[in-house]
């Protein structure tokens, strides 16, 4: 993301903001583990779920118990609550350089 002043990158934090995207507090772990770990300069999380206030929204699985609305929605929540997660660990979103899945990708 390239902000209006040219090569500068935009604030994160700001660019949620500006979309009007509000985090939620970050979630709190369902079970015996840690949902953020941290070694050397890499963010490692698990754990994140759909679920609002320690309440899990979905439950079931796309096509059965949900519409791809459903699907999005939860997926959605997730994407937010992995945020909300990285934002606590790190105390800004603006820390985060890269994004990886599971597989490195």
């Amino acid at each position: 993301m390239v902000s209006a002043k040219g090569t500068q990158p935009a604030s994160a934090e700001r660019r949620l903001a500006e979309l009007g995207i509000e985090l939620p507090p970050a979630p709190t772990p369902f079970g015996a583990y840690v949902e953020s770990v941290q070694t050397g300069n890499l963010l490692y999380l698990s754990g994140m779920l759909p679920a609002v206030g320690h309440e899990p929204k979905f439950v079931g699985r796309l096509g059965r118990e949900f519409d791809v609305e459903q699907g999005r929605e939860a997926a959605r929540i997730a994407a937010l609550n992995v945020l909300a997660a990285a934002r606590k660990h790190l105390g800004s979103l603006d820390k985060v350089g890269q994004i990886f899945d599971k597989s490195g990708g």
